[in-house]
């Protein structure tokens, strides 16, 4: 008995890791079929179909021929027809096709004329009825829609009920709050509207709006006046004056703001944190608590920082962002344009364990320079990690390529030496 409950447990731990594995739809370049692989580039479900879309609440849209239809991660067909509500009558069919993925637990589906879409549920009935000219994905129980022959927008409810008057734009609602543009004389003025009081909040005269975070959850604003940012509450108080020509969205309580041509961040309070990186092009949002990238140049080079703006290497080596990689762990670091490394976030983010490294640099290989010591420092970041394989591969690389004294050579040969000795003891490199 305890042998099966065993069993039991392994199997349905196996289907739900089945059911949250990531998968993306290809093309094959051969036979131009559809099918769907992993992060890692394996095909999943092998390529059979003539369209595929993105998958969204375990169900992704696929068509064979002509026949469309919702599928899960298994290749099971789930929604193969649209069930209309009772007495409900169209003039021509409503399908899939709109390659969209489920949002908000609804998809848009349309009319074989292209004419008219509408919603269906997570159990393919049609909840939302196809008279829109325009819908959006719904998040948070609402979609923007705009009827035929109208310019302005509004929002529905998941019934397909108006819930706000129309707008000459609107955002998709978070936490409760939308960003609208109304016309303001002649021209054009955003605010932001409290979708369930159904009133401004903030009043629509700002150039432009945002949200000063991607949850909304600050409950503060990003507003432009004058071609200057600054941030207001609710209540639409002004918190930080328009004075920033540029103004990311703050992450992990930090925002960063370009002010005289000059990029750094500041905390929600509006308080200068880091130094002012003077040649930088652009600074961008913080990946973790600690980690952020300053770009140099459109094709680089980019730089690491940590929290109060210190560099991670002490030269900005050409370091390549991708944030597909990010969202997995790692991010891949290119030198040279040439030698390409994926190296986790957690060792780059580890500040104090990276200010020992450089100590250890400094201490055992004299007279480096700069780009030769980031090298040694994501080499030895590698070797921390337990990563013995790519380590002795970016430190071939360094003998090979850097310019090198005998004495550097002879200290670095030393350590591959050391770790040519451990190399059957290597631990299973490969970035899960």
């Amino acid at each position: 008995m305890y042998k099966l409950i065993i069993a039991l447990f392994f199997f349905a731990t196996v289907l739900s890791a089945g059911q949250d594995i990531w998968l993306c739809p290809k093309q094959e370049k051969e036979t131009l079929l559809f099918g769907f692989v992993d992060y890692k580039g394996n095909w999943i479900i092998k390529p059979q179909y003539h369209m595929a879309g993105h998958f969204g609440y375990g169900l992704a849209y696929v068509k064979k021929f002509s026949k469309g239809m919702l599928i899960n991660k298994q290749n099971e067909p789930v929604i193969t027809e649209i069930i209309l509500p009772p007495g409900a009558k169209y003039k021509s069919k409503i399908h899939f096709g709109y390659n969209f993925p489920f949002r908000g637990g609804m998809l848009i589906v349309q009319m074989n004329d292209y004419e008219r879409v509408g919603a269906i549920n997570l159990k393919g009935e049609l909840v939302v009825p196809c008279k829109y000219a325009w819908l959006e994905g719904f998040c948070c129980g609402y979609s923007q829609a705009r009827l035929p022959g109208e310019k302005e927008f509004f929002l529905i409810n998941k019934k397909g009920e108006a819930v706000t008057k129309k707008y000459l734009s609107m955002t998709c609602v978070i936490d409760g709050y939308s960003i609208v543009k109304v016309n303001y004389g002649n021209t054009k003025k955003s605010g932001v509207l409290d979708v369930k009081m159904g009133k401004l909040i903030v009043p629509a005269f700002y150039e432009q709006c945002g949200f000063s975070d991607d949850s909304g959850k600050n409950k503060t604003f990003r507003v432009k006046r004058n071609g200057k940012w600054g941030i207001v509450d609710v209540t639409g108080k002004m918190l930080i004056p328009c004075m920033y020509e540029r103004m990311s969205c703050f992450s992990f309580d930090l925002c960063a703001v370009k002010k005289n041509g000059k990029w750094f961040y500041i905390n929600p309070a509006g308080k200068r944190i880091t130094p002012i990186f003077d040649k930088a092009i652009y600074a961008d949002f913080f990946m973790t608590n600690n980690l952020s990238i300053i770009y140099y140049g459109r094709k680089g080079p980019h730089a690491y920082i940590y929290r109060n703006g210190d560099f991670v290497f002490p030269k900005q080596i050409f370091l390549h962002y991708n944030g597909m990689n990010w969202q997995k762990g790692y991010i891949e670091v290119v030198v040279y344009k040439k030698m390409h490394f994926p190296v986790p976030l957690k060792i780059l983010d580890n500040r104090r364990q990276n200010e020992v490294i450089k100590e250890y640099i400094r201490k055992n290989i004299h007279g480096l320079s700069d780009t030769t010591t980031s090298l040694i420092m994501l080499a030895e970041m590698c070797r921390k990690n337990n990563d013995i394989y790519r380590t002795l591969d970016m430190y071939n690389y360094i003998i090979k390529n850097e310019k090198l004294t005998p004495g550097q050579k002879k200290r670095i040969q030393a350590i591959i030496n050391e770790l040519d000795s451990m190399e059957k003891h290597r631990v299973n490199y490969h970035l899960e």
